[in-house]
């Protein structure tokens, strides 16, 4: 029991949470309004500049509200990161102590996952896991260099050839003239998107009206197809463990700066309703 406490990643959580209150605590000089953030008008409108700068637009109210979050946020990791010592002979200092500010988060709250816990998150994320369904298929091709405007109706002539019972060669190709158990996206490799899509809806048995591709025209006949099925945790451990640690890491480093954020107080000017429709030469306040 006590090994399984030490090893649950909520521990860690509040134990790293109490450390980073604590070295705060310690360097935050008494009586100082060192807790405050805030964001200045200027600063908000030199966010909407940049943003106009880069993006050839101006923001929407919400982008511009996500840029100030995102600067609240790089505050307040990079003074959690000074308040435990982490910009000491860092010549690139911001961002280096925010970054490592996340990388301890991810460090404390890394723990191995349970079978049960994995098999959770893959049942609450089916469509992430499941395997889609392969074809197996034969095609003949037909030249548009050879046959012009034609091609279409001799693809048609060609069908009814086979239909009949005949045989039809078509025309010379590095395209495979079959695919056996083939993925969507080895169909859509070796022939284009296009092509994958028209295959997807092809009936079993027979051969198909004329299908266009990148590379001319094609009579297809599938032969075979499985449908999408969910594989087994056995199947899938690999994946399912990396999408289950992105998304913990995630959630953990989100919530430890919502606790962070919350020791300060945020100070933000209300967005102007209107913004200088060229970027000020004078620096932000």
């Amino acid at each position: 029991m006590a090994k399984r406490l030490l090893r649950e990643p909520l521990l860690h959580f509040a134990l790293l949470g109490a450390a980073l209150f604590g070295a705060y605590r310690l360097v935050a000089p008494k009586g100082s309004d060192a807790a405050a953030v805030v964001v200045s008008s200027g600063q908000i409108v030199a966010m909407a500049e940049q943003f106009r700068g880069t993006w050839q637009r101006p923001p929407t109210r919400e982008e511009l509200q996500q840029l100030i979050d995102a600067r609240v946020r790089d505050e307040v990791l990079y003074r959690e990161g000074v308040a435990l010592g982490l910009d000491r002979d860092d010549p690139v200092v911001r961002n280096r102590v925010k970054q490592r500010v996340e990388l301890l988060t991810e460090e404390a709250l890394t723990a191995e996952p349970t079978d049960a816990e994995l098999q959770a998150y893959m049942d609450a994320h089916r469509e992430k896991f499941e395997r889609p369904g392969a074809v197996s298929f034969e095609q003949i091709y037909f030249d548009p260099a050879r046959h012009g405007a034609a091609i279409e109706a001799e693809a048609r002539r060609a069908r009814e050839v086979l239909q009949g019972g005949g045989t039809i060669r078509g025309d010379a190709t590095m395209l495979p003239p079959r695919m056996d158990e083939a993925l969507p996206i080895d169909v859509q490799t070796a022939f284009g998107a296009a092509f994958a899509e028209a295959v997807r809806g092809l009936a079993v048995g027979a051969w198909s009206a004329p299908v266009k591709s990148a590379f001319g025209c094609h009579l297809v006949r599938v032969t075979r197809r499985t449908k999408a099925r969910s594989p087994t945790l056995a199947e899938a451990r690999d994946a399912v463990l990396r999408e289950w640690s992105r998304a913990r890491t995630a959630e953990a480093k989100e919530q430890l700066y919502e606790s962070l954020r919350a020791r300060y107080t945020v100070v933000v000017a209300p967005i102007p309703e209107t913004l200088p429709a060229t970027a000020s030469t004078g620096a932000p306040r």
